[in-house]
């Protein structure tokens, strides 16, 4: 199979969204991409300490960490 001479658009089918696809496109092409993702902030909070070990010796103690990712 032969790689596509235009770009494909891939997105979940259960999300609704309001990106400016066209917008999207011509950022793509403005920065000769491989491959532009469209991402979000998303954050957890872990509602206890943790404990972070190097084998059994504690190396951190982190009091309600907040994880971010995109």
């Amino acid at each position: 199979m032969k790689p596509p001479q235009e770009p494909v658009l891939v997105i979940n089918g259960d999300i609704l969204t309001q990106v400016d696809l066209r917008a999207m496109h011509a950022f793509h092409q403005e920065h000769h991409a491989h491959m532009t993702v469209a991402v979000r902030p998303y954050e957890v909070r872990v509602p206890f300490g943790v404990i972070e070990c190097d084998g059994m010796r504690v190396r951190e103690v982190k009091e309600k960490p907040q994880l971010r990712f995109l």
